[in-house]
């Protein structure tokens, strides 16, 4: 019988030089989820449907929030409605919803976590959340050397820097709406985010995404530059593609403009515009990009030229506190529980067989110890952060985590 306390946590080892320039980041989200582009639009393999690392998945606990289970983030069900951005910020600050009143407004990378590129207008899975009348969605980021401009993700899927008069409370003309956010994932400190390699590539630790760290030295239309990424091999790496949208999205540094990116670590970007792999939607004829210039994104037609940068993800999921060998060997990654945080049941992976769980609370009371096959019932407790042990004897052992049941 083998027992296994399992928590996942990220690694990654580079076997080039690699150095870095001291930055810690408190992770805004558990994990960068994919665009929810699942259509195709081109024969061409590279495109945003291509690939899918982690979809968006929520949980609806039917208390007026929604749990975003790959980010870690739970977030207000129907916006509070249009208002002024101070009026925002006291709003969250007041908010109590499901028994919760660390409400807040979201970062950039956290409100555009919710865009949902597989619709438009609004950009979001409305199965869950509550269509409004919004245009926009408040962050709670100024622009860098402006502070009359709010960073605002808007309904048609993009992200952009807005003046704050522009929203009719402040006698604008615009629907700017307020949806409010809570983290529930256990936040964790990346020293440094990035590690710049000496073979040309760069690791994002935040995202688990490695990028070329210099663009391609020719601008390409859409159509080429999915060409291209399926043949780069920087590194001697074979999986490079086009970044999504998301993904492009993630390297903007709100603390900065002329580029608006991370320049010590891309130090070869400069104010251009970058093609992603993601269509948009209700216009197949054009594509998602960047603007390295302030950091928004936008879309243009696919035959336009833009520059490119090439990612990978990297496959990181290890196991801690096992120390035998062999099982390290013989584990297989694979989707954790299903989904986490969860609801009433689970499914567990890569278990043969039947198995023992107890399920702890955080000071380390056990509140259930049963025996299954793959499913865990959690219905019996209430809301809450709890850990989950296995007890098997297959060599095969799952990917545990703490769970939040909500």
């Amino acid at each position: 019988m083998i027992v296994c306390f399992i928590i996942l946590f990220f690694s990654f080892i580079s076997v080039a030089p690699s150095f870095s320039i001291t930055e810690d980041v408190n992770s805004p989200i558990k994990r960068l989820p994919d665009t929810g582009q699942e259509r195709s639009f081109t024969d061409i393999y590279g495109e945003d449907s291509d690939f899918s690392h982690y979809p968006p998945t929520y949980v609806d606990p039917g208390d007026g929030t929604i749990i975003d289970t790959v980010t870690g983030l739970q977030w207000q069900k129907m916006d509070g409605g249009e208002m002024t951005y101070n009026d925002a910020i006291t709003y969250c600050d007041s908010l109590t919803i499901a028994g919760y009143s660390d409400w807040r407004l979201p970062s950039p990378i956290e409100a555009f976590s919710l865009q949902y590129f597989d619709r438009t207008n609004p950009a979001i899975n409305t199965t869950y959340f509550t269509k409004t009348g919004a245009e926009y969605w408040w962050t709670n980021t100024r622009q860098y050397g402006d502070d009359n401009k709010i960073w605002v993700t808007n309904a048609g899927g993009g992200i952009g820097n807005h003046p704050m008069g522009e929203t009719r409370s402040a006698g604008g003309d615009k629907n700017f709406h307020t949806r409010a956010v809570r983290t529930i994932h256990i936040e964790k400190t990346h020293s440094p985010r990035f590690i710049i390699h000496n073979n040309g590539t760069v690791t994002d630790n935040l995202t688990l995404l490695q990028w070329t760290s210099v663009p391609h030295i020719q601008a390409l239309t859409w159509n080429d530059a999915l060409l291209f990424a399926q043949e780069c091999n920087v590194a001697s790496y074979t999986d490079w593609r086009l970044p999504n949208i998301k993904e492009l999205q993630s390297l903007h540094n709100p603390s900065s403009v002329n580029p608006a990116v991370f320049s010590p670590y891309f130090p070869s970007i400069n104010i251009s515009t970058f093609w992603s792999s993601t269509t948009l939607q209700n216009q197949p004829q054009k594509a998602w990009f960047f603007d390295s210039k302030f950091g928004i994104t936008s879309y243009e037609d696919k035959t336009k030229l833009k520059s490119i940068l090439c990612v990978r993800t990297i496959q990181t999921d290890t196991l801690s506190d096992i120390t035998d060998n062999d099982i390290k060997t013989h584990y297989i990654a694979s989707p954790n529980i299903f989904p986490n945080p969860t609801h009433s049941f689970c499914v567990v992976n890569n278990v043969f067989g039947d198995f023992d769980y107890e399920i702890f609370t955080p000071d380390g009371t056990r509140c259930i110890h049963e025996r299954s096959k793959n499913i865990i019932d959690l219905s019996s407790l209430p809301y809450g952060l709890y850990f989950i042990r296995l007890n098997t004897s297959s060599m095969y052992l799952p990917c545990i985590k703490s769970a939040v049941i909500p």
